[in-house]
């Protein structure tokens, strides 16, 4: 009696890396299934190189989310040398994107 292997499942990654001098590297990678095109997973690595991983399954696509969910008013999150210091932030020295494919057996 032969036992049926399980299907192989290909996923698209995506790594980008953000290398800043005083604050340190961080990454972002994003895994894609090949076959539907879908956002299966993600992980963030801080610059102290700790790991966030989110894996999103068996969703309902036919339910459409509320875009109000998403909005953030910074303005109220943050005073104005806050913000000034976000604007800081958002100047990269470097970023590097490394597209992988690989497969899950």
């Amino acid at each position: 009696m032969s036992s049926a292997s399980p299907p192989m499942i290909v996923f698209i990654s995506v790594t980008i890396e953000e290398k800043q001098a005083l604050i340190g590297t961080s990454r972002l990678m994003l895994m894609v299934g090949t076959k539907d095109g879908q956002l299966k997973q993600w992980t963030v690595t801080d610059p102290q190189g700790y790991d966030t991983t989110v894996a999103v399954y068996n969703l309902d696509s036919s339910k459409k989310v509320d875009p109000g969910l998403f909005k953030i008013d910074f303005h109220q999150l943050f005073d104005a040398a806050a913000a000034e210091h976000l604007s800081c932030l958002r100047a990269v020295e470097t970023c590097v994107i490394q597209p992988h494919v690989f497969c899950i057996a």
